[in-house]
């Protein structure tokens, strides 16, 4: 039974995207496989590309945000989610 972590922040086109992609970064690296990460936003729109800082930023730690988009955060992402971390 996989874990789901979410990841939330307002836009998810910055904080919570890079956090949830580095996480999966980072079990790639350590082959953990049960884990499953998401991130969304409270006031966005679905589909919004990660901005264009949050790109550049992403590649220091060898992230790649460039086909990100935005989700919506919605009750179904919150309860289906034994982890949700609130970034500000």
């Amino acid at each position: 039974n996989d874990k789901k972590i979410l990841f939330i922040c307002t836009g998810n086109t910055c904080r919570s995207a890079f956090a949830a992609a580095y996480l999966r970064k980072l079990c790639e690296n350590r082959k953990i496989t049960d884990l499953e990460v998401n991130s969304a936003g409270t006031n966005t729109i679905n589909g919004m590309p990660a901005s264009e800082n949050a790109i550049i930023a992403a590649k220091d730690f060898g992230v790649d945000l460039s086909k990100h988009l935005s989700t919506c955060l919605s009750a179904e992402l919150i309860d289906s989610s034994d982890i949700v971390v609130c970034m500000t």
